[in-house]
C-alpha cells in the first residue's frame, strides 16, 4: 500500500528520516563529548525509545510520570522525570522505581522538596535556571546552593547532579544565535557546578538540553549529558528557525481536500485541531501558520476547527486547476501532531448520549411497548460493539494502552462492563427461556445500571486518557 491510499486524515512517520535524525544526533555528542538523553514526549512511543536506545542513548527523559512507568514496564530502565517535583508525587515516583526495576532520576527546584526526598531511596537532579526563566534556582542566589547542600547530604537519595533546559533557544532565528544560547547554558551551568564543588559539594553530572541548542553547540567542554527531543521528527518551527532543513521532518498528517469552491483562495481538509497543532508557531520568523503543505511554498494552514482545516493561497488564480476534491496533501505540522482519532470522538458522543438512550430503552417495556424497547436495546448494544471495535488501538502494545490498564480506574470501569455483558447476556436467555421471564423484568434495571456505569467511565478511560495524553 502506498501511502496516499490510506484513509484520511492520517499521521505518516517518515522512519528512514527518523533514522537518519537519530544517527545524526548521535553524532553529535559523541563530537561534543557528552552521553545523550534524549526527551521522549515528543513521540511518546516505546519503539522509538527503544530504537533512540540502540542508537546510543544511555537511557530516556519523560514529561509525566505516566510516560516513565509506561517506559519503565517496557523494559527502559534508565528515565529522567524532567519535571519539578513536589512532595505529594514522591510516593507514586518510588512506585515506579520498586515495581519495575528502573532507576527513575527526578527533577526539583525548592528547598522543602528536597528534604521531603531525603528517604526516598531515588535519583536526584537539582534544576538550574539557565537564562529560560521558567523552573529551576537561580546560580547566582544563595538559596541555590542551600538545595544543592541539602540534596548532595545524600540522606537516603541519591544526588546525580544538576540540569536545565534552554528553551529559550526555541526562540532564536538561527544556528548561529542558537549556539550563543548553547554556550550561555554551558557556561552559567559549568560556573555553577564549579562553584558547588568548591563549597564541598559533589556534582556528578552536568545536564543541558534542547534541540536547538544541542544542534548549535559548538562546544560542551564541563557539560556530561545533552538532553534534546524534538530532533527526532522535527517540524515546521524547526525549520523556520534554521535549526534543520525542510528534508528533516520525520512526520506528516496526510489529508483530503474535501471542499474548494471556483474563484476562492482557499481550500477545506479534513485535518483540524484533532490532527494538528492550534498553536501558530513563532512570530518571530515570519507569519503565523498552524501548518504548511509539503513541496507548497505558498500555501499556509490558515485556520483550523475541530475536523476541518483551512488551507490559504495569497492569490485566487494559484489554485486555478488544482487541489480538487479528492486530492490529498501532506500537511508538515507546526509542532507534533496531536492524537485524536475518530473512534475518540466517537466513542465521547456515545458516552455521554448512550446512557440516556439506554435508560429510555429500558422503561418502554413497562409501557408495553415491547418492540420499542428490544429495537433500542438492540441498537444500543450493536454501537458499543462498534466503539469497541474502533478501538481495536488498544489491542496493540502502545505507550498509552499500558497506561490505560495501569490505571486503577481502569480496573473499575473493566468491572463495570464485565458486569453489562454478563446481563445483558442473562437477559438475553431470560428473555428466551420461559421459566425464567418472569424474572426478566425485574433485573433489566440492574443491567441497564451497570451498562450505564461502564459508559460513563468509558470516558475517562477511553477518550480522555487518549486525547490528553495522561490522566
Amino acid at each position: 500500500m502506498k501511502a496516499y491510499d490510506v484513509e484520511t486524515p492520517a499521521l505518516l512517520l517518515h522512519l528512514d528520516v527518523v533514522e537518519r535524525n537519530l544517527t545524526h544526533m548521535a553524532t553529535r555528542a559523541r563530537q561534543l563529548g557528552v552521553a545523550l538523553r534524549p526527551h521522549a514526549k515528543t513521540h511518546k512511543c516505546v519503539e522509538l525509545g527503544r530504537l533512540q536506545l540502540e542508537y546510543g542513548a544511555r537511557g530516556l527523559t519523560v514529561a509525566t510520570l505516566v510516560e516513565a512507568e509506561v517506559f519503565a514496564r517496557a523494559g527502559i530502565m534508565d528515565l529522567t522525570w524532567a519535571f519539578p517535583i513536589d512532595p505529594g508525587h514522591i510516593a507514586h515516583a518510588r512506585r515506579i522505581a520498586h515495581d519495575t526495576g528502573a532507576t527513575l532520576r527526578v527533577v526539583v527546584d525548592d528547598l522543602g522538596a528536597a528534604r521531603a526526598l531525603a528517604g526516598s531511596g531515588l535519583h536526584v537532579w537539582l534544576k538550574v535556571d539557565c537564562g529560560y526563566h521558567r523552573a529551576g534556582v537561580d546560580p547566582a542566589s544563595d538559596y541555590a546552593v542551600a538545595v544543592a547542600r541539602e540534596l548532595g547530604r545524600e540522606q537516603g537519595l541519591s544526588f546525580d547532579g544538576i540540569l536545565s533546559h534552554s528553551g529559550h533557544a526555541y526562540r532564536t532565528t538561527s544556528k548561529a544565535e542558537a549556539a550563543v544560547v548553547a554556550e550561555s547554558e554551558r557556561s552559567v551551568m559549568v560556573g555553577f557546578a564549579e562553584r558547588l564543588r568548591r563549597d564541598g559539594i559533589s556534582v556528578r553530572e552536568v545536564s543541558v538540553g534542547s534541540t536547538p541548542a544541542i544542534a548549535a553547540a559548538a562546544d560542551l567542554t564541563g557539560v556530561t549529558e545533552a538532553r534534546p527531543g524534538n530532533y527526532v521528527f522535527y517540524d515546521r518551527t524547526m525549520v523556520l528557525i534554521g535549526c534543520c532543513e525542510p528534508a528533516d521532518v520525520g512526520v506528516s498528517v496526510l489529508a483530503t481536500v474535501v471542499s474548494h469552491q471556483p474563484g476562492a483562495s482557499h481550500f477545506v481538509v479534513d485535518a483540524g485541531a484533532l490532527e494538528l497543532s492550534k498553536d501558530p508557531g513563532p512570530a518571530h520568523v515570519g507569519p503565523q501558520a498552524m501548518g504548511a503543505v509539503k513541496d507548497e511554498p505558498d500555501l499556509t494552514v490558515a485556520t483550523l476547527s475541530q475536523e476541518h482545516g483551512v488551507i490559504r493561497v495569497a492569490g485566487a488564480a494559484r489554485l486555478d486547476g488544482r487541489f480538487t476534491v479528492g486530492d490529498k496533501v501532506e500537511i508538515i505540522p507546526r509542532a507534533r501532531a496531536m492524537s485524536a482519532p475518530p473512534p475518540a470522538v466517537a466513542a465521547l458522543a456515545w458516552a455521554v448520549a448512550g446512557p440516556p438512550i439506554l435508560i429510555y430503552g429500558a422503561t418502554r417495556i413497562r409501557r408495553g411497548k415491547i418492540g420499542l424497547h428490544v429495537t433500542l436495546m438492540s441498537v444500543s448494544a450493536v454501537i458499543e460493539i462498534a466503539v469497541v471495535a474502533g478501538f481495536s488501538f488498544l489491542m496493540v502494545p502502545s505507550p498509552r494502552r499500558a497506561a490505560l490498564v495501569a490505571l486503577p480506574f481502569f480496573k473499575i470501569h473493566l468491572a463495570f462492563a464485565v458486569t453489562a455483558l454478563a446481563g445483558l447476556a442473562w437477559q438475553l436467555t431470560s428473555r428466551a427461556v420461559a421459566r425464567l421471564r418472569p424474572l426478566h423484568r425485574h433485573t433489566g434495571p440492574y443491567v441497564v445500571l451497570a451498562w450505564c456505569l461502564a459508559l460513563l467511565t468509558g470516558i475517562y478511560n477511553y477518550v480522555f486518557l487518549y486525547v490528553m495524553g495522561s490522566p
